[in-house]
């Protein structure tokens, strides 16, 4: 089964190409402006890596969510409309979960929590405890509270995300890896091979976890 799988909810964009759930070829970027241009091109650049081409393709995986709010439109729309041009599912992953997933590897009981810098001193943060069981749901809140609702969580924690290492007395409780300091988009492959939930790619969404800050011209002009 090949998956093309990619994240573009955060300024490092990624892209992998999987033969099941191994990696066969990956590209990053960073570029949180242009992910419309940079995604096509490392779409591209992996398929001509590993010798194939789209039509070889089973299923197309993103992130989708939280995270940019511009950044999750442009990766869930483009997984949709490669999925429909191939006549292939999609499969959506949690950009948290797959941090999570990205951790290594956890004692039983600990809980992996995932942060991401949602600007305006806030985060989207969700734990996760053993294959993915959710401790703490997806949620933005003051990186003030930050600690408080660490605090709280029944068990062993275990850190991800660069944002951890901004917030004071989090970072000796911090663990670092390309593959859980943000979304990679092998983690995302990775986890939809395993979770093996493909969907009709009108029915991907993305998960926003709060309103934008801005509104689409069609918002403005409805009030």
């Amino acid at each position: 089964m090949w998956i093309l799988a990619f994240t573009t909810s955060t300024p490092r964009g990624s892209v992998s190409l999987l033969e099941g759930g191994v990696e066969r070829a990956t590209r990053i970027y960073e570029d949180d402006g242009a992910h419309a241009e940079r995604l096509f091109s490392a779409i591209d650049d992996v398929l001509r890596e590993a010798g194939r081409s789209r039509r070889e393709l089973d299923a197309i995986a993103c992130d989708v969510g939280p995270g940019s709010f511009t950044g999750i439109r442009v990766g869930v729309s483009v997984a949709k409309g490669i999925a429909l041009g191939l006549g292939v599912p999609t499969m959506a992953v949690g950009s948290l979960q797959a941090m999570a997933a990205g951790a290594g590897p956890v004692e039983n009981g600990q809980v992996v929590v995932a942060a991401l810098d949602a600007k305006k001193g806030e985060v989207f943060l969700a734990g996760y405890r053993g294959a993915g069981d959710v401790v703490l749901p997806p949620r933005h809140l003051p990186r003030g509270d930050v600690s408080a609702v660490i605090d709280a969580v029944d068990g062993p924690t275990i850190l991800v995300g660069a944002v951890f290492a901004e917030i004071d007395g989090l970072v000796p409780h911090c663990r670092r890896s390309p593959l859980s300091d943000g979304p990679h988009s092998l983690m995302i492959g990775r986890m939809a091979f395993d979770l093996g939930q493909p969907l009709d790619p009108a029915d991907l969404e993305a998960v926003y976890v709060r309103p934008p800050d801005a509104k689409t011209l069609l918002e403005q002009q409805r009030g």
